[in-house]
């Protein structure tokens, strides 16, 4: 017999279900990528690429050290996702399971850094960079944004032993 992709009628129901979630986690790990380099794209010029950009990052980036903090704390959020997908992707979801405590903690520590860096942007005389619109209305955006992270991380945490259930979030 073969050694190739069997046909549909000769698989069994656990090489169908294995085919259906390397397929699914190939999908979440593309999702994955891709979110990271959509990131990577919007702030080149203000965080990531910020030296070779110095008129524009001046006049876009925001001014405040925390900021910084923010981006270093935020893109370690995109690393740990791209590292959490690929795990599971290749099937080492031993690994995935501790690092997801490290994710716990980082969670946190955006949340934090999310809710001090609204408030500053809010604060400034200008408001929130580039924005047209009162800094108090717009403060709901991110503050909406944190709420709702905070909800899809804990839920995370509550069905962490349901691996089904997180594989949307």
């Amino acid at each position: 017999m073969s050694t190739g992709i069997l046909p549909t009628a000769l698989r069994t129901g656990a090489t169908r279900l294995r085919l259906r979630w390397s397929t699914e986690h190939g999908v979440y790990l593309g999702l994955a990528i891709a979110i990271t380099a959509a990131v990577v794209l919007g702030f080149a010029r203000t965080f990531f690429f910020r030296p070779w950009y110095p008129q524009y990052s001046q006049a876009h980036g925001a001014p405040e050290t925390i900021f910084y903090v923010h981006g270093v704390a935020f893109t370690a959020w995109l690393l740990l996702l791209l590292a959490q997908t690929s795990l599971v992707t290749a099937g080492r979801v031993d690994v995935h399971r501790r690092l997801g405590w490290v994710g716990a903690a980082l969670a946190v520590l955006m949340v934090v850094l999310g809710t001090v860096g609204s408030l500053i942007a809010a604060a400034r005389p200008s408001g929130f960079i580039d924005i047209p619109m009162p800094p108090l209305q717009f403060l709901v955006v991110p503050f909406n944004l944190i709420v709702l992270f905070a909800v899809f991380v804990t839920l995370a945490i509550l069905n962490r032993r349901r691996s089904q259930s997180q594989s949307g979030i």
